[in-house]
């Protein structure tokens, strides 16, 4: 019994696919009894046939080799963080922010030792009275201010070689900063007195020397959320040499402090390239400690920031404000303002340069604490000038930035910074 049911329902199914076969066209026919031959696995690059239209074949009604069709030319590949060259600006180039850092140092010194000896005679011999003075080698601790070549080669600011547009990009900076001051410090002569002896300690003074940092930085930044936001991460090296002196303290060789910087678009107005963003920039403390009189300072630099660029035609201005707050009491609070004004002179003919985009900046760096030479470290207002030329390679996707700081008030930090960006935007 259970036999015959089978029997009866695969004779059905057999019947349905005959009628649906039967009802088919002679092509749809051929196409089915194609594909359900017994054979190999089908090929993948198999596709069906397609007829010559009507309205192309010649009048004879031959058919005849059909002519080379060029492919349609594309535009180049752009993502929504990249936007394009017409809207696009460069990157803020940036400058350096140098400070001292107080510390002791142990110079050589020889103190002068006077004691009076009174001899006794034998009467009516009156008692002698000497004076012998000795010579006594020693040392003196002498309080000076150093730049910090660890911060500077941190590369903690955030408007340098940043973007208030998130952008998709991997980077390289070099850093040359040429003769940062060191203010030297001095130790005044002394006098002590004790039970007849006099000890006289002569004053030191210490001559400031000067200190020249370079500092490479590898950085690579990541959009999210359509474009409108981005996480960036900032990995500095930095090598410095000491002119002689007291500079050779904070002189070095060693790997900056990382930097996180988090970075969100409030409004990205990809048609115009107009943007306001806000951010948070946290710098960890991997690199060496500050080393001063009141001990090392190890603070994690917390630095809220927004920026804004306008774009009218080829003209741009954009800016990035910040606020950087150690998490040291001893280190210095700063308050960044940075400003830069370009023009775009795009290139559309040159398949190797897309822009040329000279710009000017101004840079105002104010700290808000620790503004006198009072404490472990302090900070003078600094007010310095950028000049520079953004260079679009090929497509635009490559940027090469050269350009030129230098203070322009006193007392200036160091004497002239230049440098090299290099930004591949993905």
């Amino acid at each position: 019994m259970v036999q015959s049911v089978l029997t009866r329902r695969l004779g059905r199914v057999g019947l349905v696919g005959a009628i649906i076969l039967l009802s088919m066209d002679s092509e749809a026919q051929a196409q089915w009894r194609w594909f359900c031959r017994p054979r190999p696995e089908c090929p993948q690059d198999y596709r069906a046939p397609v007829e010559m239209p009507k309205d192309i074949l010649p009048k004879d009604g031959k058919e005849t080799a059909p002519k080379d069709v060029s492919e349609p030319t594309l535009p180049p590949l752009t993502t929504v963080a990249l936007a394009d060259t017409t809207t696009s600006v460069p990157q803020i180039m940036g400058d350096f922010f140098g400070y001292c850092g107080q510390r002791f140092v142990t110079v050589p010194i020889t103190r002068v030792v006077t004691q009076t000896v009174i001899i006794p005679q034998t009467p009516p011999l009156l008692p002698i009275t000497q004076t012998i003075q000795t010579l006594v080698p020693g040392t003196q601790q002498v309080l000076v201010c150093d730049p910090i070549a660890s911060r500077a080669g941190s590369g903690f600011k955030v408007a340098d070689n940043e973007s208030p547009r998130p952008v998709d990009r991997a980077f390289f900076t070099y850093n040359y900063f040429n003769n940062i001051q060191s203010n030297g410090g001095f130790s005044p002569a002394s006098t002590t007195q004790l039970q007849g002896i006099t000890i006289a300690t002569p004053g030191v003074a210490v001559a400031g020397s000067n200190l020249n940092v370079h500092r490479e930085l590898f950085g690579f930044e990541k959009t999210l959320f359509g474009g409108d936001a981005s996480v960036e991460l900032r990995l500095p090296v930095f090598q410095s040499q000491g002119g002689g002196g007291t500079a050779d303290g904070f002189a070095g060789d060693d790997f900056g402090d990382l930097t996180v910087v988090m970075k969100y678009a409030l409004l990205n107005d990809r048609n115009s390239g107009n943007v306001f963003s806000v951010g948070l920039a946290v710098t960890a403390p991997t690199g060496p400690a500050i080393n001063t009189f009141e001990g090392n300072i190890n603070s994690v630099l917390l630095q809220p920031f927004f920026g804004y660029i306008w774009r009218g035609g080829d003209f741009y201005f954009q800016g990035i404000h910040s606020i950087v707050f150690p998490t040291n009491a001893s280190d210095v609070t700063l308050f960044f303002n940075d400003l830069d004004v370009g023009y775009v002179f795009t290139t559309r003919s040159n398949p190797y340069l897309a822009f040329v985009a000279p710009n000017f900046e101004a840079h105002v760096s104010t700290p808000l604490n620790h503004r006198n030479a009072g404490g472990a470290v302090f900070a003078s207002d600094v007010v310095s000038l950028t000049g520079g030329v953004h260079l679009g390679l090929g497509s635009g996707r490559s940027v090469l930035s050269l350009g030129v700081a230098t203070p322009i008030t006193g007392p200036r930090p160091y004497d002239v910074e230049a440098f090299v960006q290099f930004n591949f935007r993905f």
